[in-house]
C-alpha cells in the first residue's frame, strides 16, 4: 500500500480486517513481523512512536485516549511534547528560553483548538466535554504539532449526521494545509465524501483499491461486507 503525499486515503473493511492494526504498524504502536514501513523515503519500521511523531506521524485512537482530569487546553499541549527543548532544570529555574517555549506551546495549542472549533472550551476539564467534542479534542492534539501524516481511527464513531458532515469539512481543511491523511472509518458517508482514494482490507489482506466510485461498485468489496451490513446498500443510500 502506498499513499502519495497530500492525499486523503480511506481505509475500510469488515470488523477484524486489520485496519487499526495497520495504523498501529504505521504509528509504531506495533512492530511488523515482516515487510517494512517507509515514510518520506526512510524506513521507520523499528522506530518508537515518539520518534515517528517527531518525524511528523501523528494519530488519533478508536478508543479515546484523553487525560480526563486535565483541561482541554492542557490535553492539546501534551501533543507538542515531541517538539519541546527545555529540560527539567530550565523549567525549575524558569529560564527565558523555557518561558518563551511555554508561550509558544500555549499559542499553538489555542490555534489547534480554533481549527477544530473548541476555542471556547480551553479551561474546561476534558471529562466535561460531550462525546463529539472529545473526538474533536483528540484531533486537535494530533494536529497541534503540524504533522505531515495524520492517522485517524474512526473519528466519526458515535457522531450524528450533522456532526459527521462537520467532521468531513474539518478533515478537508486539515488536508488543504498539506497534511496527508489515512482515515479508518465505518461511516460510509464520511469515507465516500472525504477520501480521494480508498483501500479495502479483508482478513489482513488487500482486497481492493481505487476511487470512491470504483469501490462503490466493486463486487469483491460488496461480497466482503455481506452479512456485516450491506456496504453496497449503505453507499447507494448515501450517494
Amino acid at each position: 500500500m502506498g499513499v502519495p503525499a497530500g492525499e486523503i486515503r480511506g481505509l475500510i473493511g469488515p470488523n477484524g480486517a486489520g485496519k487499526t492494526t495497520l495504523l498501529n504498524l504505521i504509528g509504531g504502536q506495533a512492530s511488523p513481523s515482516s515487510g517494512k514501513i517507509v515514510f518520506n523515503g526512510a524506513e521507520v519500521s523499528r522506530l518508537r512512536p515518539d520518534r515517528r511523531a517527531s518525524l511528523g506521524i501523528c494519530r488519533t485512537f478508536q478508543n479515546l485516549k484523553l487525560f480526563r482530569e486535565m483541561t482541554v487546553l492542557e490535553n492539546v499541549m501534551v501533543g507538542l511534547h515531541a517538539s519541546t527543548h527545555a529540560e527539567v532544570t530550565q523549567a525549575l529555574l524558569r529560564t527565558p528560553g523555557q518561558r518563551r517555549e511555554e508561550v509558544r506551546i500555549v499559542e499553538e495549542s489555542r490555534r489547534a483548538l480554533t481549527i477544530v472549533g473548541l476555542e471556547d472550551y480551553g479551561p474546561q476539564k476534558a471529562a466535561s466535554l460531550p462525546y463529539g467534542h472529545r473526538r474533536l479534542l483528540e484531533i486537535a492534539r494530533a494536529i497541534v504539532s503540524s504533522p505531515k501524516l495524520l492517522l485517524l481511527d474512526e473519528p466519526a464513531a458515535g457522531l450524528n449526521m450533522a456532526e459527521a458532515a462537520d467532521l468531513v469539512r474539518l478533515i478537508q481543511r486539515i488536508n488543504a494545509d498539506g497534511v496527508t491523511i489515512i482515515l479508518v472509518e465505518h461511516h460510509m458517508d464520511v469515507v465516500m465524501t472525504a477520501c480521494q482514494r480508498i483501500t479495502v482490507l479483508n482478513y489482513g489482506r488487500l482486497l481492493a483499491e481505487g476511487l470512491p466510485e470504483e469501490i462503490r461498485e466493486h463486487p469483491d468489496v460488496i461480497e466482503a461486507y455481506l452479512g456485516r451490513g450491506d456496504l453496497h446498500a449503505q453507499i447507494v443510500a448515501n450517494a
